[in-house]
């Protein structure tokens, strides 16, 4: 990206955010939207200018509250870089606060901002190489940013996720698809790979979000409030967790 200032927008719902001062202390291009569901933020004076802080939705999630902020400032579009993180980043990447000095690096349409799921204890995919020092980390971001980028799941979810039975139900004994969350959406589903992600955290820009209408984006808004004809059942937290692998099919384009 050769775009120098950069936004980024947290769902923040009780999480310290140390870890953002120290961003924007380092960094003086870097600016702010905190959408807050927990309690009062105490900024620093030096930093007051650069931090938005917004009311949250208290819907237990961060889809929304990223919806929401593509919404409110539609209208408002620049050029800035989007960066949509987690009210603790850290917990997917140890070393979110390096990933900044290598924006000259970072896919203009799509960035993964995680390193890997978390705990790796869980064997999420990665343990092993975490294990023994093989997993991506800064250095090899340093290098080349693409080891960054997930590979492919299948339209049924296959590979979008490691462990765990409730997962498993929550895509194949319930017929979810990304077909279906596609048509849900209102987008065309990928004609051949579909890219996947894991965890909510990504850089991406207005050029990239206006490729498809704001309608798109009301729309993913209500699937995570009200679900689909599969979905309405399910908790919002659940609906939440299905956008978190679709975020790349939304923005990647390869």
């Amino acid at each position: 990206m050769s775009i120098s200032k950069i936004h980024i927008i947290i769902a923040r719902y009780k999480e310290d955010i140390e870890w953002l001062f120290k961003i924007l202390n380092k960094h003086e291009n870097i600016t702010t939207t905190i959408y807050n569901d927990g309690d009062f933020i105490k900024i620093p004076i030096e930093l007051e200018e650069r931090i938005i802080i917004k009311n949250g939705d208290h819907i237990p999630c961060e889809p929304t509250k990223y919806t929401s902020y593509i919404i409110d400032n539609w209208n408002k579009s620049n050029n800035d870089i989007l960066v949509f993180l987690q009210g603790d980043p850290i917990y997917h990447n140890p070393s979110i606060i390096q990933v900044f000095d290598y924006v000259n690096k970072w896919n203009k349409d799509y960035q993964n901002m995680t390193l890997y799921p978390h705990p790796p204890s869980l064997g999420w995919g990665c343990s092993k190489e975490i294990e023994n020092g093989t997993a991506p980390n800064i250095t090899c971001f340093a290098t080349d940013a693409r080891v960054w980028c997930d590979t492919n799941m299948d339209d049924n979810f296959n590979g979008a996720y490691y462990y765990d039975n409730w997962l498993k139900d929550l895509f194949h004994n319930r017929g979810i698809t990304v077909s279906g969350i596609c048509n849900t959406l209102g987008i065309k589903k990928p004609n051949n790979n579909i890219p996947k992600a894991y965890s909510a955290m990504f850089a991406t820009s207005w050029n990239t979000i206006k490729r498809h209408s704001i309608n798109v984006w009301h729309n993913l808004h209500n699937f995570v409030i009200d679900g689909d004809d599969i979905t309405r059942d399910m908790s919002q937290k659940q609906r939440a967790c299905i956008i978190e692998y679709m975020w790349a099919v939304l923005l990647h384009q390869g």
